[in-house]
């Protein structure tokens, strides 16, 4: 039994699991763009509004996010380390692509839904719950609202952005690293395990973003970008662990005020389809620059999760290290750039 959960835990556990297969078998049956994981978001979505009884444990994420994790660093080969100088000129986009998105979502909100100041710019940040929660503790807003726009573009994004991609006809090739490769050994899986659990436990020490996937994708990293391993995960580990991704998202909807989130929703709906476009209006010309596909630099800057949008990426065959790392560098680069665009209201809210 995991630790901690009872008979009545585990039964949500399992509920939300089912579900989640459930919808993730009929849209990877349907050929839908990363349907293990959408198909799972949507279902579980669905049921957390509906109020049925569902959980997922902090144990069962931790141990999805590292395994996927993993399978991230297998994406990273000695010729994607030659080409890490686009690097930098990809975070040069993505800080614009943070400013720009911060103040149109905020100003939309402002203009368009007669949010208040405080409460439109804490809508805006992209990608870091952490921060945003920190902050409304030091400003007068209106915290259901923040937290529900938050919460629904993260799901919409995971929703949403596999099904753009079908509808403008993008259907990437399976990474040829993950369906070329050979399917690791047992000996090799302990090796990756390993370094895998190396890197978190390093990573948790610094208290970095999302220790368990991107340490897990550190360790990867190591094994599989100085050649010492070539095997790659099968797919019967992957699938699970895409499944329980999507049911974490469904499972950020439990609790939400329905009413607040009628009232809400058409904000949220235009503050992802600002930051959607404000996404591609950045990666665009970075793109074309440094010779990265667009949708790759799209899914870097695009205002999700810090570890969500990396898993999407490995879901859907794009480089998912690199758009990992894009999206851990916004981590950072919002704890510089918040504070400091929101002064003014920190301030005054003091001063009251």
């Amino acid at each position: 039994m995991m630790s901690g959960l009872d008979a009545a835990a585990l039964r949500k556990v399992a509920t939300a699991l089912v579900i989640g297969g459930t919808g993730g078998w009929l849209f990877a049956a349907l050929g839908l763009p990363a349907g293990w994981l959408t198909g799972a978001a949507v279902f579980v979505g669905i049921s957390a509004l509906a109020r049925l009884p569902i959980a997922m444990p902090s144990v069962v994420r931790n141990t999805a996010f590292s395994v996927l994790g993993a399978s991230i660093g297998a994406t990273v080969t000695p010729a994607t380390i030659a080409m890490l100088w686009r690097w930098p000129l990809g975070l040069v986009g993505l800080v614009a692509s943070i400013f720009l998105t911060m103040k149109a979502i905020a100003f939309y909100l402002e203009r368009v839904h007669a949010f208040d100041r405080a409460t439109a710019k804490l809508s805006g940040i992209p990608g870091n719950m952490t921060l945003v929660m920190a902050l409304m503790e030091q400003c007068d807003c209106d915290r259901p609202r923040v937290m529900i726009i938050q919460v629904f573009r993260l799901v919409m994004m995971v929703i949403v952005a596999p099904m753009l991609l079908a509808a403008v006809g993008f259907g990437p090739p399976p990474n040829p690293r993950l369906s070329s490769a050979p399917t690791a050994m047992p000996l090799e899986l302990a090796f990756l395990l390993t370094a895998a659990a190396a890197g978190i436990w390093m990573l948790r020490r610094v208290s970095f973003p999302a220790p368990f996937m991107f340490g897990a994708m550190l360790g990867g990293a190591v094994l599989y970008g100085s050649g010492l391993q070539t095997g790659v995960l099968p797919g019967w580990i992957l699938v699970p662990c895409f499944v329980v991704t999507g049911t974490i998202v469904g499972t950020n909807l439990i609790g939400i005020d329905r009413r607040v989130l009628r009232q809400t929703m058409l904000a949220g709906l235009g503050s992802v389809v600002i930051g959607t476009a404000v996404a591609l209006a950045c990666a665009y010309p970075v793109g074309v620059v440094i010779g990265v596909p667009v949708v790759q630099l799209w899914f870097a800057y695009a205002p999700g999760g810090v570890d969500m949008m990396a898993i999407m990426a490995l879901a859907l065959g794009l480089d998912a290290a690199f758009v990992g790392a894009h999206h851990a560098a916004r981590f950072f680069c919002l704890g510089t750039l918040v504070p400091a665009l929101m002064r003014d209201i920190l301030k005054r809210d003091r001063a009251g």
